[in-house]
């Protein structure tokens, strides 16, 4: 029974994964980010762009982009939350700041800094967030971890995740869908560079799960793991490159580790 259960997730998992392949920004809104914009600015336009992320963050509705300009913003993220539920919002990096359309960035031509800054945490998503949740394009430096997740599937894309003091990105768990009967969706991990991160366990990627679930039977944690370029971490304990611990099952294919 068990054996048949893993081989549902790791279906619907993969689904999931050829989901966020297709996604349509129709619909969405977008609003800009560039350095010497302004946060009391809407951000609809780039005249109008806002100066940091996290005002952009915290003006989007459900479904909106979030397009960043080349620069460094030294910051502490955190994804956007209504009554302690996730607001799904793609942020993006790697524009110039002139473009009209998505598929005219640049991230290797336009590199944009997202900087912990030592003090925290450099991207935290945590309670609910979903496959429309992106980080995408960034280099995410410095943090005290680069890029947290717990209790959500974000997908993590085309990002340098480098230099941070605590794992590169750490996975909690997953997303419950309370549908009838609920199901779940687990992060998606694709295209990064994870490099040169130190943490005490899982330096570059750390993947932890438990039993405390409603969900019989209870499903491990099993983010999707690809395409990855995982590089020079270290553990100070175990895992320099990928740890996994407690009720987990990955997805860990075609990386270079």
């Amino acid at each position: 029974m068990w054996k048949r259960a893993l081989l549902i997730i790791r279906a619907m998992v993969m689904a999931v994964a050829m989901m966020i392949s297709v996604q349509s920004a129709a619909g969405a809104s977008v609003i800009h980010v560039k350095p010497g914009g302004d946060d009391a600015n809407s951000g609809a336009t780039w005249a109008l762009a806002k100066k940091t992320i996290q005002a952009a963050i915290n003006v989007a509705n459900q479904g909106d982009e979030i397009w960043v300009a080349a620069g460094t913003y030294q910051e502490n993220l955190s994804n956007k939350l209504v009554e302690s539920a996730a607001v799904d919002v793609a942020l993006y990096g790697g524009f110039a700041g002139t473009e009209t359309s998505r598929d005219q960035r640049d991230w290797n031509a336009n590199p944009t800094i997202i900087d912990g800054t030592n003090s925290g945490v450099a991207v935290t998503i945590r309670d609910g967030a979903g496959p429309e949740t992106r980080v995408d394009g960034f280099y995410i430096i410095r943090g005290l971890g680069g890029i947290a997740i717990s209790n959500s599937a974000p997908v993590i894309a085309n990002n340098t995740v480098k230099d941070n003091s605590g794992p590169g990105i750490s996975v909690y768990k997953y997303k419950i869908i309370q549908v009838n009967p609920p199901i779940v969706a687990h992060p998606v991990i694709t295209g990064n560079s994870i490099v040169d991160n130190v943490a005490i366990n899982g330096g570059g990627i750390c993947v932890t799960g438990d039993l405390l679930t409603n969900l019989i039977p209870a499903p491990p944690s099993c983010p999707v793991i690809t395409n990855n370029v995982i590089a020079r971490n270290e553990a100070l304990q175990n895992g320099g490159g990928i740890g996994c611990w407690g009720h987990t099952a990955p997805i860990i294919s075609n990386n270079y580790i």
